[in-house]
């Protein structure tokens, strides 16, 4: 796990595509996601892939920093890595 991981990023991004999934149902639903690496068009020139999800990221969350307080019971930390492209640029969060 990189040393430079920015948590809010990832959370950020991950409420940004979780949204625009939501409610774009031509490219996924909850009960129907877009497959991972699969890019998805935001539009406006705004790509997302996700490439890699840690479901359960728990002890990589609480290990990153000494002030991450541990989820509420029965809950649990996720992360992805996903790719973010403007145009053709790309950045990786």
């Amino acid at each position: 796990m990189p040393k430079n991981l920015v948590f809010p990023m990832v959370v950020i991004a991950l409420i940004f595509l979780m949204g625009c999934v939501a409610c774009a149902a031509e490219i996924g639903t909850r009960e129907n996601p877009v497959p991972m690496g699969n890019v998805v068009d935001l539009g406006d020139g705004w790509q997302i892939t996700v490439l890699k999800v840690i479901p359960d990221a728990t002890d990589i969350i609480l290990k990153e920093n000494r002030f991450n307080k541990p989820p509420k019971p029965g809950d649990k930390f996720f992360l992805a890595t996903v790719e973010v492209k403007y145009g053709s640029v790309t950045n990786f969060l």
